[in-house]
């Protein structure tokens, strides 16, 4: 992935044909989890449960994962 210069991450990730993506993982996290804890550090925001999902990329024989937590703002969106 260095050699990929500075565009943004989804735009190599979703049009380099050598890009594969394996399944998506989702997970419920709540403050048990280390990935709740750290959402709570950075925003302050999370109360009761958070939602997060886990993406593989493969480009020849290489690996990049990618987690996302979603915090409760993004139901504001819909």
């Amino acid at each position: 992935m260095l050699g990929l210069g500075n565009r943004p991450l989804a735009d190599i990730l979703f049009r380099d044909p050598l890009i594969r993506r394996c399944a998506l993982q989702f997970a419920r996290l709540d403050c048990r989890h280390a990935l709740w804890r750290l959402a709570n550090e950075a925003t302050g925001a999370p109360e009761g449960h958070l939602w997060a999902r886990r993406s593989t990329f493969l480009r020849r024989g290489h690996s990049l994962v990618v987690i996302e937590i979603f915090l409760p703002a993004v139901l504001a969106l819909g």
